[in-house]
């Protein structure tokens, strides 16, 4: 009875001694992407933001943030990138925020059909997690700020967001729903139905209220961890 009792009472040790390292265990988060990725690790950024809420919300010690964000990159660029640009940092977990570039570059013959996109990106997270990244995906925001039908990329936009949702249900990895929360807020403070001026500066490339909102929403998925 009393080796028995050791015997559990080391293996209890053990387990409580597992869970703490792994709650105390910094969380390496990569932000993965094209322009906005960039730009967001930049002054008022939403990952320099994120980093702000980390420090506000006292979990500097359970977070650490980086980026690998060029601009211009779609789909197909990330996946030639993630091993020397990811995966050589060792990240637990990758933000993969993409998709921008792979619609609106189609105005220029240099863009990616739906089928390549879903083809690559597939192929992508897979590699990702067969190294033991967990992953954390964002809808596409926006092109033009503008939510009438004279926004030709509204439709596609949403097409991606949809295509989103439905991959990360089907292989249990969180949303978040960018894509969401730019229409809601446009709905909201885009009365005079402006091309760019609010979320972002140019049509593509976030505000400081643009990056504001990111922040927040990836933010609430980032603490919740």
């Amino acid at each position: 009875m009393k080796k028995y009792l050791i015997v559990g009472t080391c293996t209890l040790f053990f387990l409580f001694f597992s869970y703490c390292n792994t709650r105390d265990k910094v969380k390496k988060i990569m932000f993965f992407g094209d322009s906005i990725t960039n730009f967001g690790s930049k002054k008022n950024g939403y990952i320099t933001i994120i980093d702000s809420l980390i420090q506000i919300d006292g979990k500097k010690n359970q977070f650490q943030t980086m980026s690998s964000g060029v601009n211009g990159d779609k789909i197909t660029d990330l996946y030639l990138r993630y091993e020397e640009d990811v995966l050589s940092k060792h990240p637990d977990y990758v933000v993969i925020f993409i998709g921008i570039n792979d619609i609106y570059k189609k105005d220029f013959g240099a863009g990616t059909d739906s089928k390549t996109f879903a083809k690559f990106f597939s192929a992508l997270t897979k590699k990702l997690e067969e190294a033991s990244c967990k992953l954390i995906i964002c809808s596409p925001t926006g092109i033009l700020e503008n939510m009438d039908s004279s926004n030709k990329y509204n439709r596609e936009l949403n097409d991606y967001a949809d295509w989103f949702k439905s991959y990360c249900f089907s292989h249990n990895t969180p949303l978040i729903n960018t894509r969401e929360a730019f229409i809601n807020y446009e709905k909201t403070y885009n009365k005079e139905n402006k091309k760019y001026g609010i979320l972002t500066s140019d049509g593509i490339h976030l505000t400081d209220k643009g990056n504001k909102l990111v922040a927040t929403e990836i933010w609430k998925e980032l603490k919740a961890l």
